[in-house]
């Protein structure tokens, strides 16, 4: 029981005020950032989905296929990283080093699968490997 009768309207209307000044400075700049996470995590999936039909890839390709320039090298470092790519040997294009869907570490399966993309999906990719 509140000692104060109106201490509970007060204090709504206290939450009220604070939320609709946090919503007023909420805009399009204060959400890209999480706009462009979410968007950088959809590529880096259809990156390695694309990957995953392939025995080797390269920085060239995925610039090619994914229309973008210097990027390219940067998210191989990055498939790198996700032990999806071998590392980098001199200029060659790198090994794509899942061959079946076992092989796929669990965050790697959890980024795509956060991203939509299904293990029927996967396994359709591994059937057309080149």
């Amino acid at each position: 029981m509140c000692i104060f009768p109106d201490a509970h309207e007060t204090s709504n209307k206290l939450i009220l005020e604070i939320f609709n000044s946090s919503a007023s400075t909420l805009n399009d700049e204060s959400l890209a950032p999480i706009v462009a996470s979410n968007t950088r995590e959809k590529e880096l999936a259809a990156i390695i989905l694309w990957s995953l039909g392939y025995k080797r890839i390269s920085a060239c390709q995925i610039a090619k296929q994914f229309r973008m320039g210097n990027r390219a090298g940067n998210i191989l470092d990055e498939l790198c990283k996700l032990k999806v790519v071998s590392e980098k040997h001199a200029k060659q294009s790198r090994m794509v080093l899942f061959k079946n869907i076992e092989c796929i570490p669990n965050d790697v399966r959890q980024l795509l699968s956060m991203q939509g993309i299904s293990t029927d999906e996967i396994q359709a990719v591994f059937a057309k490997r080149e």
